[in-house]
């Protein structure tokens, strides 16, 4: 599969990681949070932003995803200022520590698009499937799109019109990289999410985009083991590996080194 980051084409053979680093207060996993609380003029915890970046590279994070405004259910989005508060001073970390470092960033919002590309930021992670300005704005900076399903399973075929129809959108807009997100959580209850996971391999067959996982510690890992988003590592490994069967190529999680251990099985697996 051939991925671009820093405006050059890299192929890769084998799945990515994609960290996930919060700079919120509330997203629904609290220790991925960087920011314990936040108001107007609290310092940015520089020190334990890189601590966190550092560790997930170490243990192997190919990308680093920044989000600023939590994308849990029944959340309240914070404006675009306050998002932009949160992410400049972590952007400027990337771009003078993690250069050459993979970099997306979780945002519905165009406005905050339109200020990355002065950062070296290589995707933009969109939860909600986009509109025209996003679509524009993605374009004019030649960013990867990440195109999120974000509405209830429906049927197999409105998922792939649903798919269909935005990356021809995407294409008249100028957006040339497109990963496709099967939306996991987003509109879906717990057997919807497991129903389209069982659909990634069909789209893996239809499409010729990059397909991202993002399943890590949500309610479809915890709600059929009866526990909580802090015990569900390992039914998270167990989804991962199911959609890596599937045909995923990007994890997109909270635990790099559990998640890399279990990519080197798959591969090894694989390659027998």
């Amino acid at each position: 599969m051939l991925y671009k980051f820093k405006n050059q084409l890299i192929e890769r053979s084998t799945v990515l990681t994609m960290a996930i680093i919060n700079l919120t207060d509330d997203s629904f996993y609290a220790p991925s949070r960087v920011l314990a609380t936040w108001s107007d003029g609290d310092p940015f915890p520089e020190q334990y932003f890189c601590q966190r970046v550092s560790k997930a590279l170490k243990q192997g994070a190919d990308i680093i995803d920044l989000g600023a405004c939590s994308t849990r259910p029944g959340s309240t989005p914070v404006d675009p200022l306050t998002e932009w508060q949160r992410l400049q001073p972590a952007l400027q970390i990337m771009l003078s520590r993690y250069p050459k470092v993979p970099l997306s960033v979780d945002t519905f919002y165009p406005s905050t698009v339109a200020r990355l590309a002065d950062y070296g930021v290589d995707i933009v992670n969109d939860v909600t499937g986009g509109d025209s300005d996003m679509y524009e704005q993605v374009a004019k900076h030649r960013f990867t799109y990440v195109l999120t399903h974000n509405s209830p399973l429906g049927n197999e075929a409105a998922v792939i019109d649903y798919f269909q129809a935005r990356l021809d959108r995407l294409h008249r807009a100028g957006v040339t990289d497109v990963w496709l997100d099967p939306g996991f959580g987003f509109g879906k209850q717990t057997q919807e999410c497991y129903s389209m996971l069982d659909f990634v391999a069909v789209l893996r067959q239809i499409f010729d985009e990059p397909i991202l996982a993002g399943i890590s510690r949500k309610r479809m890992t915890y709600e059929p083991t009866h526990t909580t988003a802090r015990r569900s590592l390992p039914a998270t490994i167990a989804c991962n590996t199911i959609a890596m069967m599937q045909g995923a190529d990007i994890l997109r999680v909270h635990d790099v080194e559990q998640t890399r251990q279990a990519i080197k099985v798959f591969e090894a697996f694989k390659d027998v």
